[in-house]
């Protein structure tokens, strides 16, 4: 969606409301199993003292993969966006300035690239999950598997000795 500004660049203390459905069916991201899209997004561009300020929320839906156990988990979160735009570039880059083409923002990029921004690096479906066993593959959060911890091959010698013990 693209918004049109012309109307508070020149006018500090100007704002203008927004509110639209950011469809991002298309991407896809190794921890997003399923993403319940188009999310709802809404916010405001407001002139502060002649520099344009974009804040708003989108409401995420989506499920994630644990990285530890491979369970799905939904996921609902609110976002808080906010963003810096400009007619120009000036020497200093700002990883959360946005140009403005004519005028005019296109407010899928900056909700896009805000949920990207926002997605965690690692999911896991609670904070003490045990994960799947390497050698069966069942998940341990349910309790310990059938299968006999390997025994390291340099302590094979002490193991035998341990079994003679008894």
């Amino acid at each position: 969606m693209r918004l049109n500004l012309n109307d508070i660049i020149e006018r500090p203390g100007a704002r203008k409301a927004f509110q639209f459905s950011l469809d991002i069916q298309d991407m896809s991201f190794l921890q997003i199993h399923q993403l319940n899209s188009p999310f709802p997004v809404e916010g405001e561009a407001i002139n502060v003292a002649g520099a344009l300020e974009l804040q708003g929320t989108m409401q995420v839906s989506m499920v994630c993969i644990c990285d530890r156990c491979m369970t799905a988990i939904p996921v609902e979160k609110t976002l808080p966006v906010t963003a810096y735009l400009a007619e120009t570039v000036t020497e200093e880059e700002n990883p959360d300035l946005f140009l403005l083409e004519n005028g005019e923002i296109d407010l899928d990029d900056v909700f896009t690239t805000a949920f990207v921004l926002h997605l965690d690096s690692k999911v896991v479906c609670q904070d003490d999950c045990q994960g799947l066993c390497a050698t069966c593959g069942a998940n341990l959060n349910g309790g310990p598997c059938a299968c006999q911890p390997e025994i390291d091959s340099r302590l094979a010698a002490l193991q035998q000795l341990l079994e003679g013990r008894d």
